[in-house]
């Protein structure tokens, strides 16, 4: 259970709302990592349909059937692999308005990656958060970015926002986990996400091989090499590990040139430093371009291929 620490603002906010019972109906989870804030919020939907006094511990019995999809009070729709259909929001819907079998008559549901939604989907999410049926249907959203969603979802929400992990902590767990020195100092810098995935961890590889690319090679022939040999690398990976390789790859480009390349080998260290200003701030609004649209019903392939088409268009 990697429910979110007792110390944090979030861990004090929502258990706050459970003891004083003044509970919103639907609430926004944003930041600190995915597993945290997946575990955080069925824990505290638990505390909600159970009429809890305070977010329950592993072994909560309602807490066990929220977290194995056996609570027939318990909705769950995942944008994380592919986005957000709009027949899924209709089936939500239609589901609560079903008489609840918990005694206290309360339903819940968590939407993850609320972020990787079409703009129809979003309309549709908007008009079911105006008429989300009953005072006894509370919710969650879960999502990476906050500044990508639509202010007017975001002002309908309670907003709980979840901590950064430790640098040191996570630079601990990915040398733990095999990760190289070099390795394990990137990938704490650039990702609260621990992935345990080991040395082979083909995001984190394609993501370095694409920033080397950018970094080493002549930006026109960037297209040829994302379609030669990075998303063919991908052709038997499933989406989320393409997803995250390319949200690694922002984040890295990002971050290392925000910090000058101090957490990267000297070699790539060095090439960031020689950088003019203005092509620092070409990389950077590149990389946060990718991030803006990463969680899009986009194509990755046009993605990274306008990526590539920008990057050149501003001549680096």
């Amino acid at each position: 259970m990697a429910i979110v620490r007792s110390e944090t603002i979030a861990f004090r906010l929502l258990n706050n709302a459970l003891r004083s019972k003044k509970i919103a109906q639907i609430y926004l989870f944003y930041g600190g990592d995915t597993e945290t804030r997946k575990d955080t919020a069925l824990a505290f939907l638990a505390g909600v349909i159970g009429g809890r006094d305070a977010l329950p511990e592993e072994n909560d019995p309602l807490y066990q059937r929220l977290r194995s999809g056996t609570c027939a009070d318990f909705y769950y729709l995942s944008g994380r692999d592919e986005t957000l259909k709009t027949d899924q929001l209709k089936d939500l819907i239609r589901e609560l308005q079903r008489t609840a079998l918990e005694a206290t008559g309360r339903k819940g549901y968590l939407i993850e990656n609320i972020n990787n939604s079409s703009d129809k989907v979003y309309n549709q999410i908007l008009k079911f958060m105006e008429e989300t049926p009953g005072e006894n249907t509370f919710g969650v959203l879960l999502s990476d970015h906050i500044d990508s969603l639509l202010p007017t979802i975001v002002s309908r929400c309670e907003r709980i926002p979840f901590p950064k992990a430790d640098r040191k902590e996570l630079k601990s767990l990915y040398l733990a986990d095999g990760f190289e020195e070099s390795d394990a100092r990137i990938l704490s810098e650039i990702t609260d996400v621990y992935r345990k995935r080991g040395l082979n961890d083909p995001a984190y590889l394609g993501a370095r091989d694409l920033f080397a690319s950018v970094l080493e090679e002549d930006l026109t022939s960037l297209p040829v090499r994302l379609s030669r040999d990075f998303f063919p690398r991908f052709a038997r990976e499933d989406r989320s590990v393409l997803i995250d390789s390319l949200q690694l790859y922002a984040s890295l480009l990002n971050q290392g040139i925000l910090q000058d390349g101090c957490f990267l080998p000297e070699e790539e260290k060095r090439k960031i430093c020689s950088l003019s200003q203005k092509e620092k701030k070409v990389y950077i609004e590149s990389a946060q371009e990718v991030l803006r649209y990463l969680n899009g019903p986009l194509d990755l392939k046009l993605l990274m291929d306008h990526h590539a088409y920008c990057l050149m268009r501003r001549e680096v």
